[in-house]
């Protein structure tokens, strides 16, 4: 469904499934791990490029620094490199806005806390000074130690967040998902299935000028729509171009059929004929399953003009 990006920018994302059934013959000694297959490994080195920049841009690294290092520390090419930083960018500033209405929600809670502290006090108080029962003043003075911590806990995570502000940092930010290491560490899940969490996403802007999308490129033929998703850390160093930077072998690519809703099909055949650039997000699931999201800009939306006058409006 359309969404909005940004100020008066306009996105449309449509999900469907990608099911890989052409993989290159080579596995990567370098870069593979244990028995993943190379789409796996292409997934896990793109979000550890992510997280590793993740901690640069908070360290204050350049774009340029982040692009070339994590090329060769990741195996991946400039654009996979790029958005990876891209990502991490994202999450920075989000965790960055955030922190402002985490702040303000922890004040209304330390408020509300406090409040209930001080007539728990002051039910004890009455209860004391009346001479109530000893299960009864127990039972007040266990409620007056809870709220206490509760309010002592607040007040301390306020403190942490106000010094992130001044600081110009953010939280710590839990890569595959606080509520699941939440489950790990209560025996809920498994360390497997957030690793695993840790590792399932690739994702490549689109680019006008390569025909759509140049890493995750989704094609019609004969009716039916696929995807080619390229595994830029099985290409290979061929020599140097005058700037000096590493010229690279053709990546091979996994292909295989992208299913879509019958009721986009016919939009998403007019993008790819415009050859209009779209973005796509490879994301799997503890099943195994590729979920794809392609989204489209739809680019920025028109001021209304009302100087002639209005009609009606629709809300």
């Amino acid at each position: 469904m359309p969404k909005r990006q940004g100020k008066d920018k306009f996105s449309f994302t449509v999900c469907g499934e990608f099911f890989p059934d052409v993989y290159p013959a080579s596995r990567s000694p370098r870069w593979s791990r244990g028995e993943e297959d190379p789409l796996e490994t292409e997934m896990r080195l793109f979000c550890s490029c992510m997280r590793w920049a993740f901690n640069r841009l908070s360290e204050g690294a350049s774009r340029d620094e982040i692009k070339k290092l994590g090329q060769e520390l990741f195996g991946l090419n400039s654009r996979y490199a790029d958005d990876a930083r891209l990502k991490a960018q994202a999450v920075l500033d989000s965790q960055k806005e955030l922190l402002e209405l985490e702040i303000e929600e922890t004040e209304k809670k330390l408020g509300r806390a406090t409040k209930k502290l001080g007539l728990a006090m002051k039910k004890l108080a009455k209860a004391e000074e009346k001479g109530a029962p000893p299960e009864v003043i127990a039972k007040l003075r266990l409620v007056v130690k809870g709220r206490n911590n509760r309010a002592a806990s607040l007040e301390k995570k306020l403190a942490e967040l106000e010094a992130h502000r001044e600081n110009g940092t953010v939280p710590k930010v839990v890569f595959g998902g606080k509520k699941l290491w939440k489950k790990v560490c209560k025996g809920r899940a498994t360390r497997e299935e957030w690793r695993a969490a840790r590792k399932n996403r690739l994702y490549c802007r689109g680019d006008e000028k390569k025909g759509g999308n140049p890493n995750l490129k989704v094609t019609c033929r004969e009716g039916e729509f696929h995807l080619a998703v390229t595994l830029s850390h099985l290409s290979e160093k061929v020599g140097e171009d005058a700037l000096g930077r590493p010229k690279m072998s053709r990546a091979p690519r996994v292909e295989g059929r992208l299913w879509l809703p019958e009721k986009y099909k016919d939009l998403v055949r007019m993008w790819l004929a415009m050859k209009l650039p779209y973005t796509v997000e490879l994301i799997r699931t503890p099943e195994g399953r590729y979920l794809v999201h392609l989204t489209f800009d739809l680019g920025a939306a028109r001021e209304p003009d009302f100087t002639k006058g209005c009609l009606a409006l629709d809300t």
